[in-house]
């Protein structure tokens, strides 16, 4: 098998967490170097929110959120920490699902405030994404929880 040029993708192992670069660093390209897989942890950034709240906010904090999650979205992508996001449907569009199947309407009471967006994120040290937390908090003006992802998790 001929080896691949420099700086070109190449396969990832079974066991890898992803997909690298020949430098070793996955999501890197060449010039930008990522995070590594032996010195980084995979983390996710989760907000709770419910309808009721986002309705109370007004269209230009709207707009000033949507312009501040683009940045921030941009910067981590741009550094290879962001592996994935998602923004989840509202809470009235949920189904829990129970033992049986025993399928119902989510309730807030039982359920507690639901989650309305995630963030996967690689990071070296803890602060860095309590960091990156805070970031968020601050702008979302809400809490933000941080969940490490335990290691044998970490697979493609």
């Amino acid at each position: 098998m001929i080896p691949p040029p420099p700086g070109s993708f190449r396969e990832p192992p079974l066991d890898s967490a992803g997909p690298r670069w020949e430098d070793g660093n996955p999501g890197a390209r060449p010039g930008r170097p990522g995070p590594t897989e032996e010195a980084t942890m995979r983390y996710l950034l989760l907000w709770h929110t419910d309808e009721t709240e986002l309705r109370e906010r007004s269209p230009e904090w709207h707009e000033e959120i949507a312009a501040f999650l683009t940045r921030f979205e941009d910067e981590l992508a741009s550094t290879s920490e962001l592996e994935w996001t998602e923004v989840l449907a509202p809470e009235s569009q949920a189904v829990v699902v129970g033992p049986g199947p025993v399928a119902r309407d989510r309730d807030p009471a039982v359920e507690g405030k639901p989650l309305g967006r995630v963030w996967a994120v690689r990071a070296e040290t803890r602060d860095r994404v309590v960091e990156l937390a805070s970031e968020l908090a601050g702008e979302l003006d809400a809490w933000i929880e941080v969940r490490a992802a335990l290691p044998g998790s970490q697979r493609p």
